[in-house]
């Protein structure tokens, strides 16, 4: 899958494709693919990986929901909590994912992620994907545009959870 397509299922357009490259690679396979490289370019750093992306969008991700709550009109902690905790979980984030259709085998992962992916789920790996292109989106615009992609990812799924905690 080329990046062309990732842009159109994510509804986002990279300025900085390297950010999406990184948020699409998991760290054994940046090991595995430094190793390949003969010694006189072992000199240059590996590729770059999700963890510091997934830390970073874990983090947007939080940050954005409960701003979009409260922008909804929820100012109980509770209700925050309780939304965000639903929205920002780990199956929540793998169906986001999933509606993305993006084929596992446009990832940079090895075999070894490759066959926990297919036997095993392997749940965190694709969280860290989603939480990886939250933290690239996020370092190739803004707060601002972060918010409003999150926004539109989650909207059906925001809507729910507000409407819930002011029948209650």
């Amino acid at each position: 899958m080329d990046k062309r397509t990732i842009a159109k299922r994510i509804d986002y357009q990279f300025t900085d494709e390297s950010l999406l490259e990184a948020a699409f690679t998991t760290k054994p396979y940046s090991h595995e693919e430094y190793q390949k490289r003969p010694d006189p370019e072992r000199s240059n750093p590996p590729l770059e990986h999700y963890e510091m992306l997934s830390t970073l969008g874990d983090a947007v991700l939080n940050l954005a929901l409960v701003d979009i709550f409260r922008e909804r009109g929820l100012s109980d902690s509770g209700d925050l909590s309780i939304c965000k905790s639903k929205l920002a979980n780990t199956e929540t984030q793998i169906d986001v994912w999933k509606e993305f259709t993006i084929d596992y085998h446009s990832l940079n992962i090895t075999k070894n992620d490759v066959h926990q992916i297919e036997e095993q789920g392997a749940l965190e790996i694709i969280e860290r994907f989603f939480e990886g292109l939250i933290g690239a989106i996020f370092l190739d615009s803004n707060y601002p545009v972060t918010k409003d992609i999150i926004r539109m990812w989650y909207n059906e799924r925001i809507d729910q959870c507000v409407n819930a905690t002011k029948e209650n």
